[in-house]
């Protein structure tokens, strides 16, 4: 009868074990899902920065996730983030553009090797 006595002390460790494993998984969801939001409002914020550069405004990032900055140097800041996050977008934005309208029919010709085939042969020796 000894083993019987154990028998509901090793379900509730059991159940136990299972609930603790639960709430972790919950919890690290809940972590990640607050994270992705973050990622996807920040991503906003530099589409938003994007299409206000481009259309003669300031190139500055404000994030909508923080108050906006105040002082002396908060123009400064903001502007050097817009650097720091919005302009390697940029980057890679022009160069897709620069592929694509580059293509030929068959393929597309985009690269180091594309600006060596645009120089005169003469230059090349």
């Amino acid at each position: 009868m000894a083993g019987c006595a154990h028998a509901p002390a090793q379900a509730l460790a059991a159940l136990r074990r299972r609930l603790n494993r639960a709430i972790g998984a919950f919890d690290r969801t809940k972590h990640q899902f607050k994270q992705s939001l973050a990622d996807a409002i920040e991503v906003d914020d530099v589409v938003l920065s994007i299409t206000a550069s481009a259309a003669g405004g300031d190139r500055v990032f404000r994030s909508t996730l923080r108050p906006q900055r105040a002082g002396r140097h908060a123009l400064a800041k903001d502007k050097a983030e817009y650097w720091w996050k919005v302009r390697p977008l940029a980057a890679l934005r022009a160069f897709l553009t620069m592929c694509v309208n580059s293509a030929s029919p068959g393929r597309m010709s985009c690269g180091p090797w594309r600006f060596f085939s645009l120089l005169p042969p003469s230059s090349l020796s």
